[in-house]
């Protein structure tokens, strides 16, 4: 997935890209596997961050 650097994504959305539960996407980012911020209660996840990620693993939406 074509993302730009600085775009963003909440838990939910990240745990929807990759198949994964939210918690997952938590314990993903506590062990500094995806880069992410945290704003107020919320955490952000940079999205080319996600991208490496899933491609690092082979997780994800596979493309056609």
């Amino acid at each position: 997935m074509a993302r730009k650097k600085n775009d963003e994504v909440t838990v939910t959305q990240a745990s929807e890209f990759l198949g994964v539960t939210a918690r997952t996407v938590l314990n993903y980012i506590q062990a500094k596997e995806i880069e992410a911020i945290k704003v107020g209660k919320s955490w952000y996840i940079n999205a080319f961050s996600l991208d490496s990620f899933a491609q690092k693993y082979n997780i994800g939406p596979k493309e056609p």
